[in-house]
């Protein structure tokens, strides 16, 4: 579930909804400076389906430590190998092998760089468990689409053109998650930075900005889409931000709750983005702080 924050209440989104809007972005994603990724539909069927694993959790909301709805990142850290695990098999079973595989490296990836002394042993360890059953599934993924077994280490190294696609096609994976969380949270923490790979040789990055044009808009530069602008509806459902004494008093809320939408865009940078208060940072090797590790892992907001 994500929270988004409004004066009336908390807005909730599922993890669906959030991937249903990801998957708008991934499906315009290329244009003359960024490549469109290929096959194209096993990549959009990949972001479509990288979160399905959350159904469960989302028709019946939890509250966090602070009674207040919880969100993505305020699980307990065991939640997240099974949603993982249902996630990867869902975008294989729907975009066969190159969907699970760049789907299975996200979520080893987040595995990987879970804080160390932050989360328990036994989490650590059922973090550990879930990377090496997942390096099976990316072995197999692997020799269906002829690629190279280095890119089933814990740093995917390329060693051809074929590998350098699957790679590409796993940066705009994380592009669009990152793009679609930003709209659906609205916590951006200033102009945000993000590296996505623009050719096949895995020597080339193109840094992409983002930031808020106003409160419904966020501006991507450079622009990677191949429509001049992307006007999405995402629905949600709005309760109360409190008053919760219990998991069945939110979860009588949400089921109460009308289903309403809002409307969001992505504009390129012909439209001047205003200043944000905060700053956060994407690179090819650390998630941006909607994806962060620690926040992900301690259920704390970066400082």
């Amino acid at each position: 579930m994500i929270r988004r924050r409004r004066p009336d209440g908390f807005f909730l989104i599922t993890q669906t909804d959030h991937a249903d809007l990801a998957a708008q972005i991934a499906s315009h994603w290329g244009n003359k400076r960024f490549p469109v990724p290929k096959p194209h539909k096993a990549v959009v069927d990949a972001v479509e389906f990288h979160d399905v694993g959350w159904s469960l959790h989302d028709a019946e909301p939890t509250l966090n430590a602070d009674r207040l709805p919880a969100t993505y990142y305020e699980m307990p850290v065991e939640y997240y190998g099974r949603v993982w695990v249902a996630s990867v098999a869902a975008a294989a079973g729907r975009g066969g092998p190159m969907a699970g595989l760049i789907v299975s490296w996200l979520f080893t990836l987040l595995a990987r760089m879970s804080p160390n002394g932050q989360i328990s042993e036994h989490a650590s360890e059922a973090l550990k468990q879930f990377s090496q059953a997942q390096r099976a599934r990316q072995t197999e993924y692997c020799k269906a689409l002829r690629l190279s077994s280095s890119l089933t280490h814990d740093e995917p190294t390329p060693v051809s053109d074929r590998d350098c696609r699957a790679l590409y096609n796993f940066s705009v994976l994380r592009a669009c998650d990152w793009i679609s969380l930003l709209l659906c949270e609205n916590v951006l923490k200033q102009p945000l930075v993000g590296r996505v790979s623009i050719d096949f040789r895995c020597g080339v990055e193109t840094p992409v900005s983002a930031s808020w044009a106003d409160t419904s808009r966020l501006c991507l530069s450079p622009w990677p889409l191949d429509v001049s602008e992307l006007s999405v509806t995402v629905p949600g459902r709005l309760v109360p931000a409190n008053g919760y004494r219990g998991n069945k008093d939110l979860q009588r809320a949400y089921g109460l709750a009308e289903t309403e939408t809002i409307d969001l865009s992505l504009v390129p940078p012909k439209h001047t983005a205003i200043p944000s208060p905060n700053h956060t940072v994407i690179s090819q090797n650390q998630p941006c702080d909607v994806l962060s590790p620690r926040r992900l892992f301690t259920g704390k907001e970066i400082g």
